[in-house]
């Protein structure tokens, strides 16, 4: 099985309704959430670990995640909420994202949140990308990166947004 490991989000992504007024749709995703799902629509056993929020938002990440066959037995849930991320998309112009994560859910990770062992059958845990930068999920996530890698394939896809780190030290 191929655990991804990281956040899981609100993709506020611009639109256009039908009388040419501007809008926002709501897509879940995020960079590990999405490689989850891309992975189990390939057909290879999937899972995801990460911390998920018990609003609504959060409902709507963990039943897109069982709706493309994503196991989410290694969720947390918590009273956090949901990290939601605005999407500016200008014609001939790399994507801008605004995040609004403080104190989110996908960030607050911990290390109560992850079992040891993990199960047997995870044979591939794959790490992404922002949660890697913020706490106290980085130091987690590091951690179990530590404590795993002689006993599965890691993998690391950093795709940090500089402007979600801050200080650039991070």
């Amino acid at each position: 099985m191929i655990v991804s490991c990281g956040e899981a989000l609100i993709d506020f992504v611009p639109m256009t309704g039908a009388g040419g007024e501007g809008g926002y749709r709501p897509l879940p995703g995020g960079s590990p959430f999405n490689v989850a799902i891309a992975a189990a629509r390939l057909g290879r056993p999937a899972g995801f670990l990460s911390r998920i929020s018990t609003d609504m938002f959060g409902d709507q990440l963990l039943a897109t995640l069982e709706a493309n066959g994503v196991d989410t037995g290694l969720v947390a849930r918590g009273d956090e909420l949901s990290t939601l991320a605005f999407v500016s998309l200008a014609p001939g112009r790399e994507p801008r994202y605004a995040f609004f994560n403080t104190g989110a859910a996908d960030r607050s990770l911990v290390p109560g949140d992850i079992p040891d062992p993990l199960p047997a059958a995870i044979g591939c845990l794959h790490f992404g990308s922002f949660s890697l930068a913020v706490e106290p999920a980085a130091t987690t996530l590091a951690a179990l990166m530590r404590r795993e890698a002689e006993r599965r394939v890691i993998s690391l896809d950093p795709n940090v947004r500089p402007t979600l780190v801050g200080e650039h030290g991070a």
